[in-house]
């Protein structure tokens, strides 16, 4: 992720520097030190982001990683609405319905997923449990051993 970054860097400030945009915002930066008090903010915010991201992609896979991230923009917008005076749209609510139906789908299916694992490891303990089958030959008869060859 480092090199894919650097890289990045690099390309995105050799297009900056080309098209006259770096200077601009060394200049804007500049002028306005406050900016750049607001912008390392933002990178350590997206930082620290980024590392529990993926600590909880890592412990707890890509699903709940993205259930993170919508409950996270989710609390956005109710944050926007509360702090910022903006009229209701009635596609939040509905939203916000689906995403709870989507939610308690995904706790059903967790439930199912855990239920049909338990009854095949209690299936396969069962079988393990079981005495072996009988010889296929009769004792009495020994098997015979070709010594032609």
């Amino acid at each position: 992720m480092l090199y894919a970054n650097a890289i990045g860097l690099g390309a995105l400030g050799a297009w900056a520097l080309a098209d006259g945009e770096l200077l601009a915002a060394v200049a804007f930066f500049a002028a306005r030190p406050n900016a750049v008090l607001l912008l390392a903010a933002r990178n350590a915010t997206f930082y620290f982001a980024v590392r529990y991201y993926t600590a909880v992609v890592k412990d707890a896979g890509g699903v709940a990683a993205v259930t993170v991230g919508i409950v996270r923009k989710i609390l956005t917008v109710i944050c926007s609405l509360l702090l910022f005076s903006k009229p209701w749209a009635n596609v939040y609510g509905v939203g916000g319905l689906l995403f709870a139906a989507a939610l308690a789908q995904e706790s059903r299916n967790a439930r199912t997923r855990e239920k049909l694992q338990h009854s095949r490891s209690s299936s396969a303990l069962a079988d393990e449990e079981s005495p072996p089958p009988p010889p296929k030959h009769s004792p009495r008869r020994s098997p015979r051993i070709d010594v032609s060859k």
